[in-house]
């Protein structure tokens, strides 16, 4: 979106053309261009997903699992031969964390304080900090998700409430009974990132993305109540799973008032904990 549709890593056009960064005169303005460029991927994937199930389908009848579903045997076709009877999908999402902590720099550096230019941030990114040292400093001071910040928490709300609704509504689209979004941890979002060019949150290219629905790494820096308050922000009811990496020394876990913070984070709406204690033992 900042580049108008082209890829910086590859420098192709990757997307639809649209003004970039530098032709925007409002932050809503760039903020509506990069949900146009996200509907689009998002609309290509659910095509992407049915044609993957009728082509696999066609090949492998997949014996063992079409007897467990509902309408295969019935019908007497196999799950992705038109027999399975709620046949749904899902899309994996990474990089949310870092998108929304990206709009909220460009929101505060170039919209809201203008003390860099759109060309200036883009140059930034473009050369990879390489020069621009205090440029990516300014960009790692903006706000961050995971300190119960609403400045950037709310741009993340937003951001969330976006993908989940538009891959939701794909389903109808495309023939799917449902079509939903998951923002998981299986390490893509460090393999993806090697593809991914520097970032307006002070990302290097080629480095890891946000560890599922988890603040950057080293970011949160305000605490573990500040960090559950604001992945307890984002809604629960829209989507198909989403993970919470919490990870805690020995002498953090065992200290009482750790799990009273986390029943509380449950009690408010969190809706999933993986928890991992670390430590030299």
């Amino acid at each position: 979106a900042i580049h108008g549709g082209r890829d910086p890593v590859s420098d192709r056009m990757l997307s639809c053309e649209s003004p970039g960064l530098r032709n925007c005169a409002t932050f809503e303005e760039f903020l509506e261009i990069y949900k146009r460029h996200l509907r689009r991927f998002i609309e290509t994937q659910a095509k992407y997903e049915v044609y993957l199930y009728e082509a696999i389908g066609k090949i492998h009848p997949f014996m063992m699992v079409t007897m467990l579903y509902d309408g295969c045997v019935r019908k007497g076709r196999g799950i992705f031969d038109g027999g399975c009877e709620y046949l749904a999908g899902t899309v994996e999402l990474y990089g949310n964390v870092d998108a929304a902590n990206s709009l909220a720099s460009i929101k505060k550096l170039v919209f809201e304080e203008k003390k860099l230019t759109a060309d200036e941030l883009t140059a930034a990114l473009d050369s990879n900090f390489v020069g621009h040292e205090k440029e990516r400093k300014m960009m790692m001071d903006v706000p961050k998700y995971g300190n119960d910040d609403p400045f950037v928490d709310d741009i993340m709300q937003e951001l969330h409430n976006y993908l989940c609704a538009t891959v939701k509504e794909q389903a109808a689209k495309v023939g799917l009974k449902s079509y939903l979004c998951v923002n998981i941890n299986n390490a893509q979002n460090t393999t993806l990132g090697r593809w991914v060019g520097a970032t307006p949150d002070g990302r290097k290219s080629g480095t890891p993305m946000s560890n599922a629905n988890n603040p950057a790494s080293g970011t949160d820096k305000c605490g573990l109540t500040a960090m559950l308050n604001s992945i307890v922000k984002l809604s629960h009811d829209n989507h198909a799973g989403m993970v919470q990496n919490m990870r805690f020394t020995k002498d953090t876990w065992d200290n009482p008032k750790t799990g009273l913070i986390v029943e509380d984070y449950f009690r408010r709406g969190g809706a999933h904990a993986m928890i991992t204690v670390v430590g030299k033992e």
